[in-house]
């Protein structure tokens, strides 16, 4: 930047500091309101915006950086800028006309273009060659109207390509006014442009900096262009579009190169304003005659690397600068903390000469060591990760740069000492290489702190101006030199990939990661050849030679000498040592020779002028644009022959490098694109331009058509380069841009809404149309733009609505899940608004069904659904969100729970609540402990080993039972003196407080959309997957739902919707979150029946209970509240029977652990008295819905024992004296005892002991409580000590009584006086209720409590039932669900023999299976020429028979295969004929007949591919893409070797099995056969493959390590064999019959024969190496063999499939019916 710049930008109040130069590169660090404030005024503001509290180095960090830090990303961002000088010149004119942005010509309009272009091209060139010296003479007379100023002309066309400009005018010229007054869009070839900023010398643009330019991403991101060259393709399109503007405005686009272009992520390339500074074309009188000067290549940035390379080897070079030369090459930056310049450490600073550095290994491997290389490569497949990383950098200039810069990036606190002292020291430390500094700069030694003294250097040195000198000799110094090229290899050189990097632990982590991602910089390869050797000092021989020869024994030839002595002399012998090489020389210079021949494209002639005048204008328009274009297409696809070119060459050496490599490597390149470069780059097939202003293409080339042009290339009928879909691609990916940049600094919500919608919209208008038509290759370069949508907060949620679907339906599930998964999953996580609902809502969900596949499905979105139920992805306006967000610093998600969803308990797993530290450490240590009411000897011994595998009756092991008679004997326990006899009489009410029904889903939507989407899974599901991943992770949420402290603050004036048979008072912010899940788990188990309660549910709830030991963590807390919230909610959905089966296990299991730990003194809880007054509360809830379901007389057997230890619990509170303790010294909080006793006294008070007792004085009897409840006496006076101090209406449950009864009408009434109690009996006609005290105020019931209760029943509270059983577990579905849920997913198939369902249709045999993705509908094809459609519902006890849903009557003959196609939702089925038709609106879509008259036998239908496989009687295969009706068949074998009966395909390779017992594989990619061998003696009878590895994306249950396919024969033999060779496997030891059903699935193998033998094979690959296979063998297969029992079926066994998720078996006979079986 020059001063006049400076003082340019300072005028306009940018401070310098803000302002960062970097190889011609220009930042601004602004802030976005300075920027709005410049685009809504058109001037900058007043002052520009600064950040406080950062020193300038700290600004000047983050602009060398380039990288914005997080908390500074909203409010601040990079401007990059250019600068143009006003040139006081006349230009020549240029057309103001924008290319046409029309539809491709016709072909009629094509012929006429050609004709026109080829008449006028012809007639210029015969007016050229025979009316030369008249066009001069024209030219010259009429010299003014063919020039205009730079200024006018540059105004002109600033008005065309940005018409919207911001212009901040800093002079006088009124041309200013003109540029801004326009309205029309911008040209979306170039970066748009911020504003601009002009005065009289300089015109300077701003716009957005994007991080990478197409030189960034050929050089350190080769992979995002991908591997099928493609985008690549692409983006030379959209640079010949670029071209075309500046051909069509007659411009010149100079020698532009690819850092000029920028390239976003969404794959759109953009120009530079930069390059406009020569875009127009100076004119000067003398040009039409003056003649082309020498090409001067000898130049710094225009010399060839191979000279440079030579240089160096002949000493001309230093070994400094050429490794910063080497540095440059690899975009290395002096400046930049990430990517600044290397140089090696020499030598260790020991000593003043030797001890030198061994530089044939990196400075990494000598800091570590080789073992930890070792162990970084075997677990992290790299050895080092970069040879200079920011926290070194930082380190060895610490001395210069400011504290706040080091304490960000070296170390968070300033501590002098903890930076080396000395460079001794600071080498020794370093894993890193040197920086040049160290050899150049002495000013890095000292030191601007005051407490960090100067970098210390050797004793020998003295000063740093000393060691700079003596460091720099060692640099140049022999010894270095000579081993310097084995340096450079390790750093730029072939040792940095290949088996050369791994042989020197020089593996890079840049280089060995997927470089398919965008980056702006990273290790760069210059070189794949080794390095040539310095020639330092020449080998002499004579130093070799024995002492006794001299230099006159080598004279030449001495005439003194007879032919005697010059014998005697020429017998001498030379004896050299061994390391004397003869050919060392030779070697050297032929290394040299072909690393410059293989690495460098050395230029050896100069270009020299050999015709004479021309037209500069046609030709930098018409030529040198195309040239251009030709040395730009050829560095995008061989960057590798560049990398070794400077960045600022000339075009000369850029087209000669790219000649040579047409000339040596154009194979490389491809056809189609090396005939295009070849047209660009040579005159005709050999001869290249002189690249001098006389160059010409031929007027009309070989194929009559006119001069290469960008029109000409873009134009489908004229040229075939680019696809005719291009510009549809182009014109979504430009839109989706241009919108971005618009909407950046916009702040009206409502307009960046529509602006985010309109984006979304115009994609899906323009790209989901043309989706199902792209090939593959294509789908590619749309991939971009549709995650770039997804992933955006501000589109996501509309991308995710309207364009996952139809982008996943062609990409197939492998490869959505690749690409899309991650972003979705980010998308659930970051609710923002109450848009977000949609991506709860089942359409959405049943599209991600679909499309990733279930078992992704339940892997990572069934959990966020669950969690969303539960209140924890609300969208921040939601009132419900305080109440969620306050769990949110406790709460974790259900991935992050360490719990075992996988394991044999479908409950939730135990382990996530256990504590480790099981006994409180500030437990008294005198080993006193009071006596405690529960009284357990066996407490700690509890087992929960069980499982609930062995449950019988109430599904309860042994192990999980308490001694039965603990709780009888809990009251023999006390000894609480003698009781006091007291009256009570007085009646107790209910609260006039109305009950107020807030519920959470009425305040977010969120919620009530996500408990519909849980029962729609459920009831779709089934209920082996729903038990496993829906339920399973409502229980465990419900845990998180109540975690303290959060979960038990209590809402505010909120009650439970039952709060007439509660003891509680009111609802806390877990029971707020919790009651969407349970009303999920309550539909579920209405949906399957009781068992799902007494095998799951229940189960959950003891597990946790029996967790209550000495301490209790939060987790285990939060689970206790939410098993028994569980609990309190299935009680009244279990009928009568069932209920008095459990009661007894409730209350051992359940409720007396719980109330005993809530009440006991040893237990200490993380969260105080609050939890145990939640659980104590909780527990007496469930006990008195206990007493009101099984009535008086069986509430007095069952539930008294529990009742009268509640009330024990009052004596260790209040047997000391007559007050409570709730004032007790808070001081004493040291002592453990006396905590939990002061907790105790803060839940065990009055009010408690008055809400037990008047319910259970109703439910069990007053005389009864007198005489079971030994401390009776105290319990009243307690409610007596309450009562009267009493102000307003005490609350009670309703009783059993008034259930029983109609609800009576109220009344009210006053009795009572003094100091008595008195409860009226509730038989009274007129329910009468008052409470009398001091204050002798009455209370009536509530008006809202009666009519709820009268309007739901009140019976309706206790016993609910259920009324739906049609999908109940019963008989064998109930034994196989069982079965099912207490296994792994890991776990293999198991024959039971359980018969599950049966279905009958058809009236012939069934001949094809075909399984939905979802498992709840198949379809079957059978000999009767129907295929069927069934769905699949769990109903009856096993014996259940169905009938189709829809029956498919287009076949004429016998169906023997049918498939569904899921990308598209298509069924095909073929009998000869292949017919695609559609399941769900019953219509026919296509029929595919066979090849040649010969009709299908085969048919291979691809589930999740638009292609199918078939087979015909001529030994023909087929593929079918179903997009379209063409057929493509190739030749299935060579020879006889029988029909075709079965073929399966995996990817890209397909095998054939044949009748003679002969089994091919064929490559679908090209048509040839890759092998074939005979693999059977007998026919072969039928080849699946596995759905693993790459097969077709793989599923939980069906996903093998390696993918792999079966064959049976006649022969009855069974074999496996891998696809990735073919090769031979294993075999399958089976029974002595044909096999003719086979299923892979996972690592097993499902065989059936006509016998009705179903074997079960388990296959499981080898860990060693030493079978040779690659990825070890297959270990002999170990198998099962069932045989059928008659009772499963009838008939033979015809066919077999199998569902994967559910592990069933369906088996098709040949009577038509069809069984489900487990």
């Amino acid at each position: 930047m020059n001063e006049e710049t400076k003082g340019l930008l300072e005028g306009v109040g940018i401070p310098l500091n803000y302002v960062y130069s970097c190889n011609a590169q220009l930042l601004l660090f602004a802030n976005r309101k300075w920027i709005k404030e410049i685009l809504q005024q058109g001037k900058p503001p007043d002052k520009f915006t600064e950040l406080e509290g950062l020193t300038d180095q700290e600004i000047t960090s983050i602009l060398s950086q380039r990288n914005i830090p997080q908390i500074l990303q909203n409010d601040w961002t990079f401007l990059e800028f250019c600068i143009i000088p006003i040139q006081n010149t006349n230009v020549h004119p240029f057309n103001c006309e924008l290319p046409s942005s029309s539809e491709h010509l016709l072909f009629s309009e094509a012929l006429e273009f050609v004709k026109q272009c080829n008449l006028t091209n012809l007639y210029s060139q015969a007016n050229k060659q025979y009316s030369n010296h008249q066009r001069q003479a024209r030219y010259r007379s009429n010299q003014n109207q063919y020039s205009v100023s730079w200024i006018e002309a540059f105004t002109q066309l600033i008005r065309i390509l940005y018409p919207n400009i911001v212009i901040i005018q800093q002079t006088e010229n009124s041309i200013v006014d003109e540029m801004c007054d326009n309205n029309s869009d911008e040209v979306l070839a170039f970066v748009p442009v911020r504003f601009s900023i002009i005065s009289d010398k300089v015109l300077i643009f701003f716009y957005d900096f994007y991080n990478n330019c197409l030189s960034s991403v050929i050089k350190y991101s080769p992979l995002f262009l991908g591997h099928n060259k493609t985008r690549l393709n692409f983006i030379v399109y959209q640079i010949v579009k670029i071209l075309q503007v500046f051909q069509t405005l007659n411009l010149n686009i100079s020698d532009v190169q690819p850092k000029d272009f920028i390239l976003t992520e969404s794959l759109l390339v953009q120009l530079k304003p930069s390059v406009l500074k020569d875009a127009l074309i100076t004119y000067t009188e003398k040009e039409i005659d003056k003649e082309t000067k020498d090409v001067d290549i000898e130049e710094d940035a225009n010399v060839s690397f191979g000279d440079v390379t030579q240089a160096w080897v002949d000493g001309s070079v230093s070994n400094l600068d050429y490794i910063l030369h080497l540095n440059g090459l690899a975009g290395r930056k002096f400046g930049d903390p990430n990517f600044h310049p290397v140089v090696p450490w020499v030598t260790d600073f020991l000593q003043s000469t030797g001890n030198f550095r061994d530089l044939s290994r990196s400075k990494y491997r000598l800091n570590k060591g080789d073992d930890l290389l070792d162990r970084n490569y075997d677990s992290a497949i790299h050895h080092v990760t970069d040879v200079l990383s920011e926290i070194t950098f930082y380190t060895y200039l610490a001395r210069r740069t400011d504290k706040a810069v080091l304490c960000k990036h070296v170390r968070p606190t300033w501590v002098p000492g903890q930076y080396p002292r000395s460079i001794q020291r600071m080498q020794e430390w370093s894993p890193d290489e040197a920086i040049p500094e160290f050899y150049t700069d002495p000013q890095v030694f000292k030191s601007i702190h005051t407490d960090l003294p100067d970098l210390e250097v050797p004793d020998w040195t003295e000063t740093p101006e000393k060691f700079i000198v003596w460091h720099r000799n060692l640099l140049e110094s022999e010894q270095v030199s000579k081993h310097l090229h084995s340096w450079i290899d390790l750093t730029f050189g072939y040792k940095l990939t290949g088996q050369a990097a791994i042989r020197n632990k020089n593996v890079c982590l840049d280089l060995a990661e997927n470089q398919n991602e965008l980056k702006e910089r990273g290790v760069v390869q210059l070189f794949t050849q080794p390095h040539p050797i310095k020639n330092c000092a020449k080998q002499n021989i004579l130093s070799f030679l024995q002492p006794n020869y001299t230099e006159d024994d080598f004279d030449v030839c001495n005439d003194s000498m007879d032919e005697e002595q010059l014998r005697d002399s020429n017998n001498k012998e030379l004896n050299f040592p061994l390391e004397y090489n003869p050919a060392l020389e030779i070697n050297n210079l032929e290394n040299l020779a072909i690393f410059q021949y293989r690495c460098s494209g050395r230029i050896k002639e100069k270009l020299i002028a050999t015709q004479k005048s021309s037209n500069p204008h046609t030709y930098l328009v018409k030529v040198r644009s195309m040239q251009v274009l030709g040395c730009l297409i050829c560095q995008l696809y061989n960057p590798k022959r560049f990398r070794t070119l400077d960045e600022n060459c000339s075009f000369e050496l850029r087209y000669k490098t790219c000649i040579d490599v047409l000339t040596k490597e154009g194979k490389n390149i491809g056809l189609g694109i090396k005939k295009l470069v070849t047209s660009l780059l040579l005159q005709d097939e050999s001869k290249p331009f002189n690249l001098q202003i006389t160059d010409r293409y031929p007027v009309v080339s070989d194929e009559g058509l006119p001069l290469p042009s960008a029109t000409l290339l873009l134009d489908n009928l004229l040229s075939s380069t680019f696809p005719v879909l291009y510009p549809v691609i182009l014109q979504a990916i430009s839109a989706v841009e241009s919108l971005n940049h618009i909407g950046k600094y916009l702040n009206d919500s409502e307009h960046l809404e529509a602006l985010a919608e309109f984006q979304v919209k115009f994609v899906a208008r323009s790209l989901t149309p043309i989706l199902p038509g792209l090939r593959e290759d294509l789908l590619d370069l749309v991939v971009p733009v549709y995650s770039q949508l997804l992933s955006c907060p501000s589109t996501a949620v509309q991308a995710s609505w309207l364009l996952l679907d139809p982008i996943c339906s062609v990409m197939g599930p492998k490869l959505s899940r690749d690409l899309f998964l991650n972003i979705v999953v980010a998308n659930y996580k970051n609710v923002q608004s109450s848009k977000h609902v949609k991506l709860y809502h089942r359409v959405f969900v049943l599209v991600l069904m679909t499309r990733f596949r279930l078992a992704p499905f339940f892997e990572n979105f069934a959990n966020l659904i669950i969690e969303a139920a539960g209140g924890n992805r609300m969208c921040p306006e939601s009132p419900m969100t305080a109440a969620a967000a306050g769990n949110s610093t406790s709460n974790t998600s259900l991935g992050q729970q360490d719990c075992d969803t996988s394991g044999g308990s479908v409950a939730v797993s135990v382990d996530a609540y256990n504590d480790s530290d099981d006994l409180d450490q500030n437990r008294n240590q005198d080993g006193e402990s009071e006596s405690e009411i529960f009284d357990f000897e066996n407490c700690d011994s509890v087992s929960l080993e069980g499982g609930f595998g062995g449950m019988s009756g109430g599904g309860l092991t042994k192990q999980h039972k308490y001694d039965i008679n603990t709780i009888s004997n809990i009251a023999q326990n006390l000894n609480l003196g003698h009781r006091q006899m007291i009256d009570v009489h007085f009646p107790v009410c209910h609260s006039s407080q109305e009950n107020e029904d807030t519920d959470a889903r009425k305040e977010n939507s969120i919620v009530q959309v996500s408990i519909e989407t849980l029962i729609w899974l459920a009831h779709r599901l089934g209920p082996v997957l729903t038990a496993k991943h829906i339920s399973r992770n409502l229980l465990r949420m419900m845990s998180l739902c109540y975690l303290p402290p959060e979960g038990l603050q209590l809402a505010d004036n909120i009650q439970f919707p039952d709060q007439l048979i509660r003891l509680s008072s009111g609802m806390t912010t877990g029971d707020l979150l919790s009651r969407p899940l349970l009303e999920c788990l309550v539909k579920i188990a209405e949906l399957y029946g009781e068992h799902f309660i007494l095998i799951q549910y229940m189960p959950y709830c003891w597990d946790l209970a029996g967790l209550c030991k000495r301490k209790v963590s939060q987790n285990l807390e939060g689970g206790l509240l939410g098993s028994l919230a569980v609990l309190h909610a299935i009680i009244p959905l279990l009928s009568d029977s069932v209920l008095m089966k459990e009661v007894d296990n409730i209350t051992s299991q359940i409720l007396c652990p719980v109330i005993h730990a809530s009440t006991s003194s040893i237990n200490l809880f993380s969260s105080g008295s609050g939890i145990r007054s939640s659980l104590l509360h909780k527990s007496l809830d469930i006990l008195y819905l206990l007493g009101l379901r099984i009535g008086e007389e069986m509430a007095r057997t069952h539930l008294t024992d529990l009742v009268v230890a509640t009330f024990a619990a009052f004596t260790k509170v209040y047997d000391k004296g007559e007050s409570s303790l709730d004032s007790m010294d808070s001081e004493s909080s040291g002592n453990f005892k006396i905590n939990v006793t002061v907790e105790l006294g803060q839940i065990l008070t009055r009010k408690l002991a008055y809400t037990v007792y008047v319910p259970f004085y109703f439910l069990l009897g007053g005389q009864h409580l007198d005489e079971r409840v030994p401390n009776i006496d105290l319990i009243k006076k307690l409610c007596f000590e309450y009562q009267s101090e009493l102000t307003s209406a005490p609350t009670r449950p309703i009783t059993l009584t008034e259930i029983h009864r109609a609800f009576p009408v109220l009344g009210s009434g006053l009795s009572g006086s003094g100091n008595m109690i008195v409860l009226n009996s509730p038989t009274e006609d007129d329910f009468i209720v008052s409470a009398s005290g001091s204050t002798g105020s009455a209370a009536i019931v509530s008006s809202a409590a009666a009519a709820a209760a009268a309007n739901s029943g009140p019976t309706k509270l206790i016993y609910t039932g259920i009324s739906n059983t049609s999908r109940h577990l019963r008989g064998n579905w109930l034994a196989y669900w069982e079965h099912e849920i207490s296994r792994k997913e890991t776990d293999g198939f198991t024959l039971k023999q359980i018969k599950l369902q049966s279905w009958s249709g058809h009236t012939g045999s069934v001949k094809s299976f075909a399984v939905l993705d979802n498992e709840n509908s198949f379809l079957s094809g059978s000999k009767d020429r129907t295929v069927r459609l069934w769905s699949l519902r769990n109903t009856g006890e096993g014996e259940h028979c169905g009938t189709a849903q829809w029956v498919y009557n287009g076949h004429r003959k016998s169906v023997f295969s049918v498939g569904y196609m899921a990308q598209r939702g298509q069924a095909v089925s073929c009998d000869g004929t292949i017919h695609l038709w559609d399941p769900f609106v019953e219509k026919l879509i296509n029929t595919y007949d066979g090849v040649r008259g010969a009709p299908f036998c085969v048919m291979n239908p691809q589930m999740y591919s638009h292609t199918l496989m078939a087979a015909t009687m001529e030994g023909n295969v087929v593929l079918i893409d179903t997009r379209m009706k063409s057929l493509m068949d190739f030749k299935g074998s060579y020879g006889m070797v029988g029909l075709i009966r079965s073929i399966a395909a995996c990817d890209t390779t397909a095998a054939i099995g044949h009748s003679s017992g002969y089994l091919s594989l064929l490559d679908l990619r090209t048509g040839k056969i890759r092998s074939g061998f005979k693999a059977h003696e007998g026919e072969i009878l039928n080849i699946r493959s596995s759905r693993g590895g790459g097969c077709d994306g793989g599923t939980a249950g069906n996903a093998a390590s390696e993918p792999y396919f079966v064959s049976t024969s006649l022969d009855q033999t069974a074999s496996v064999y891998r696809w990735e060779d073919g090769k031979l496997w294993t075999h399958l030891r089976t029974p002595a019959e044909p096999l003719h059903c086979v299923v892979p699935y996972m690592d097993q193998v499902i065989t059936a024969s006509t016998n009705h033998k179903i074997s079960v094979h388990t296959i499981r690959a080898k860990s060693d190496m030493t079978t040779g296979l690659g990825g070890g063998g297959i270990e002999s297969s170990g198998t099962v063999v069932n045989k059928l029992r008659n009772d499963i079926m009838r008939g033979n066994l015809i066919q077999m499939e199998i569902l994967p998720l559910n592990r069933l078996l369906l088996l098709g006979t040949d009577m038509g019916t069809i069984h489900l079986i487990c």
